[in-house]
């Protein structure tokens, strides 16, 4: 009876040290997904010229870039974007909607800010600013790769051990 414990309190530290490591790994998919994004609006102000909603629909970003964006949009009264209901754009306080608080303070701003920036101004200022959040952009997805590449597996192994000693505890 002992060790069927120990093997199920082993199989829930590793579930758990799964979801914690996700975290990261979801925080650098979202700047990835973001950059991309920046990256196709700018392409697209030069040539196209399609709308912000337009643009995010042609591409198959992750959920959480996605939910965010077309939210933001929503709050914006940006025309064209369907409501998603399953997630709140992120709000500085509100740690329900904020994934885990996936977020510093500072990135959860300037996330807020560059789009509240999309579709407002002709395209050679926006295209300044896109340019200016870009780099910003892939100066935290370096941050979060280094982050995730650290973090993630030890984040998993601690819960292991954690479940190792947790049988250790048992017997």
């Amino acid at each position: 009876m002992k060790i069927l414990l120990g093997i199920m309190g082993i199989l829930v530290s590793a579930i758990i040290g799964a979801k914690l490591s996700e975290k990261y790994k979801r925080k650098e998919r979202f700047y990835f997904d973001i950059l991309s994004f920046c990256t196709s609006f700018r392409a697209n102000l030069g040539f196209r010229r399609s709308t912000v909603a337009e643009v995010l629909a042609e591409s198959g970003y992750d959920d959480d870039f996605k939910t965010y964006a077309e939210n933001a949009l929503i709050l914006r009264k940006i025309p064209n974007v369907q409501p998603i209901v399953i997630a709140e754009k992120p709000q500085k306080n509100s740690w329900k909607s904020n994934k885990n608080r996936m977020f510093s303070e500072q990135e959860t701003v300037y996330i807020e800010k560059f789009f509240d920036i999309l579709g407002a101004g002709d395209a050679d200022s926006q295209d300044r600013e896109m340019g200016f959040y870009e780099k910003y952009f892939e100066r935290k997805l370096t941050e979060a790769q280094e982050t995730a590449k650290q973090r993630a597996p030890m984040t998993m192994k601690i819960s292991i051990l954690c479940g190792f000693l947790f049988c250790v505890f048992l017997i």
